[in-house]
């Protein structure tokens, strides 16, 4: 099998941990490619570079040379994910669907990026899973502020998980792909929904669990 990972940012850092990630989780013997946007912002962050993002997305798709047997949209938030699904006849999924999908429990979102919150709701909002999700809870830092210092920002995710929890959730998804594998480094005795493994889950011929 071979998977498509494409970054709509333009971090290159950021498409080689995706790779890494997607690998990890998926079935042995799987290729992982991975395409980084080439034009857009270093992190998404706001909705106009969400939507540069979407335009991103599709232009690293139509850079591609190989063949794909599945495609991975390596943004939590899936931006131009429709469109891109509408592009080929390969089964596309986005962190934010998978991980959405994925939970079949209340659930909340925790994520970097204040913008971000009203943005997840939305989409929650559209997925078949709404009626679980319990919020989105956010940090005052971007995916590469966690990413150059994971360890900093430990005790703030605990935080906003305490939060969550009290609101209802029974989950917890680590939005991001800088949050990928993040889970260990939280509170213990949670359930967490990793965003990579649930991605590598919604596409693999062999499921693999989503969970963190």
């Amino acid at each position: 099998m071979r998977i498509l990972v494409i970054n709509p940012n333009t971090t290159a850092a950021m498409t080689d941990t995706l790779v890494a990630e997607v690998t990890r989780h998926a079935p042995a013997g799987t290729i992982v490619d991975g395409m980084t946007a080439a034009f857009g912002a270093p992190v998404i962050a706001t909705r106009e570079s969400f939507a540069v993002g979407a335009d991103a997305t599709l232009d690293a798709f139509a850079r591609y040379t190989g063949t794909p047997d599945a495609i991975i949209l390596g943004c939590f938030g899936d931006p131009g994910l429709a469109a891109l699904r509408a592009r080929t006849a390969v089964p596309v999924t986005g962190l934010a669907e998978a991980s959405f999908l994925a939970a079949d429990v209340p659930f909340a979102v925790l994520t970097s990026g204040a913008a971000w919150r009203d943005i997840l709701l939305e989409q929650i909002a559209l997925s078949p899973n709404a009626a679980l999700g319990r919020g989105v809870w956010t940090l005052d830092a971007t995916g590469l502020d966690v990413r150059r210092d994971p360890d900093a920002f430990i005790a703030q995710f605990d935080d906003l998980g305490r939060q969550a929890l009290a609101a209802g959730a029974e989950a917890l998804i680590l939005g991001g792909a800088v949050l990928a594998g993040y889970a260990p480094r939280l509170r213990a005795g949670v359930r967490y929904i990793d965003c990579v493994a649930a991605a590598v889950a919604a596409i693999s011929p062999a499921p693999c669990p989503a969970g963190g």
